[in-house]
């Protein structure tokens, strides 16, 4: 599997150094406007696209095909792509956690427990578009898919971009559920992630290449 995933990466190369200027981008826009969790909810959308750009160039090389005559079980095809989503949505979560943290410190608008809970549901929200996306694409293919893309990151983008389109800030009891949920919500979010694999296997062993 680790083969893969190297492969996964060199076939993102050109894709990570645009995800990386973009991330820089909106670093940019977040200390202009001060909108931490615009930075968190766009970064986290575009890390986690990266995986569906694997599928669709292996689609337009046929990798599938080369891949059944290669001594890799579907299992490991299948676990490179999570494994890759989890490196891009925990690499993403990780480069702009401390930028979030920056942007909170000439404002003290969040507490260092608030910007914890912010970072841990953004990071739930990346591993539930993860366990949807990938059984999409295998099962519609990448022209299909990246219709049904559009529609379960909108409004997951939409719904956190309602605080920084807001005025004021969540009230405490707002933000003392959503920390609440933070305890429980990763943990929820991994089991999907593991029913989201077997269910992936399962539709990629019955695909004829």
């Amino acid at each position: 599997m680790q083969a893969l995933l190297i492969k996964d990466f060199y076939m993102l190369r050109k894709q990570l150094k645009s995800f990386v200027l973009l991330i820089l981008f909106f670093t940019f826009l977040s200390f202009l406007l001060d909108q931490g969790l615009f930075l968190i909810s766009m970064a986290l959308i575009v890390g986690t696209l990266q995986v569906t750009t694997a599928f669709t160039f292996e689609e337009m090389c046929h990798w599938d095909r080369y891949a059944g005559a290669l001594p890799i079980t579907k299992k490991m095809i299948i676990g490179s792509k999570y494994a890759l989503s989890l490196a891009l949505t925990g690499g993403s979560i990780i480069f702009i956690s401390p930028v979030l943290f920056l942007v909170n410190l000439g404002h003290n608008t969040l507490t260092l427990q608030e910007i914890f809970a912010i970072v841990a549901v953004a990071m739930t929200v990346g591993l539930v578009i993860t366990s949807v996306i990938i059984p999409v694409y295998i099962k519609y293919g990448s022209t299909k898919g990246r219709s049904i893309l559009f529609a379960i990151t909108f409004f997951p983008a939409f719904g956190i971009g309602m605080f920084t389109n807001s005025s004021q800030m969540p009230s405490a009891e707002t933000l003392n559920k959503i920390m609440t949920v933070t305890y429980f919500a990763p943990l929820i979010a991994l089991f999907l992630l593991a029913i989201s694999y077997l269910i992936s296997v399962k539709l990629y062993s019955r695909k004829q290449f």
